[in-house]
């Protein structure tokens, strides 16, 4: 059931985005509250948590530019369709990491706070998309 897919009109939507976009919207409600504990990271952090997933999927998805460059010259269109795979992940994630990092050196955010916000955030996410994979497939 989970890599079934809902049709609206022209649009074909995976399952599996649903459940990840649902995991990814309590995990920030989640953090969102937590935070509120942090007086000092409450205006920046989840701002740059933000920014961090933002600069990791764009390296995802584009990615295969640094790893067949070939694609460029012979399917352009190719750039708009495929991914960077493992690699381009790992490297989104690296890089996304490397970011978050530098900005919590940058505004000297307390590295304790900034890690148990975004340990319940984690936590949250993993939980949230357990429980609905899990329903999904019971039915």
């Amino acid at each position: 059931m989970l890599y079934d897919s809902i049709t609206i009109g022209p649009f074909l939507i995976k399952n599996l985005w649903i459940v990840l976009f649902i995991a990814g919207l309590v995990s920030y409600i989640v953090m969102e509250i937590r935070i509120r504990k942090f007086p000092d990271l409450q205006p920046l952090l989840l701002n740059e948590i933000g920014n961090g997933l933002v600069i990791c999927l764009l390296l995802y998805k584009f990615s295969i530019v640094l790893f067949r460059p070939s694609i460029l010259f012979t399917n352009p269109q190719g750039i708009l369709f495929f991914t960077g795979g493992i690699k381009g992940l790992v490297l989104g994630l690296l890089i996304g990491i490397l970011y978050l990092g530098w900005q919590i050196k940058k505004n000297k955010f307390k590295v304790k706070n900034v890690f148990d916000v975004l340990g319940f955030g984690m936590l949250t996410s993993l939980t949230t998309y357990y429980l609905l994979v899990t329903f999904l497939y019971e039915q």
